[in-house]
């Protein structure tokens, strides 16, 4: 995997992690992950605050340590999106490899017309499509 691989990763329907037009596979709770951090227009989240929202247990934090060495080692090319310290998980120029962050990047929904019209089109795609999340 070199520095020209072209990937994206997809959160409206079935998730996906394509890399150079292949599929490939992360943990479910890695397109969760991600789709948390989308939606805090990608600013630094607390591991715990992120954890607490993946899961119900005393575990949570571990639970979420290991589902980051996870996405790690399944897809590498994924740092350039997602990174991490000891204390916060963030997004890395998502908009452009994220099919959600680029739509609320560059969705202007300054009238009702047009909000009415965004939701219209989406209405048939749900987010994160087929995986069980909290």
């Amino acid at each position: 995997m070199g520095q020209s691989s072209i990937w994206s990763v997809q959160l409206m329907g079935p998730p996906r992690l394509r890399l150079d037009g292949d599929d490939c596979a992360i943990p479910s709770a890695g397109f969760c992950l991600i789709s948390l951090l989308v939606f805090s227009s990608g600013n630094r989240q607390l591991r715990a605050s992120l954890a607490a929202q993946l899961w119900d247990s005393e575990a949570a934090q571990s639970n979420l340590r290991q589902l980051l060495l996870r996405m790690k080692k399944a897809a590498p090319l994924l740092n350039a999106v997602v990174d991490y310290d000891e204390n916060s998980v963030w997004l890395i120029d998502a908009k452009n490899q994220v099919d959600v962050a680029g739509l609320l990047e560059t969705t202007q929904l300054e009238t009702f017309s047009a909000l009415d019209n965004f939701l219209t089109r989406f209405q048939s795609v749900r987010l994160l499509e087929g995986i069980k999340y909290p």
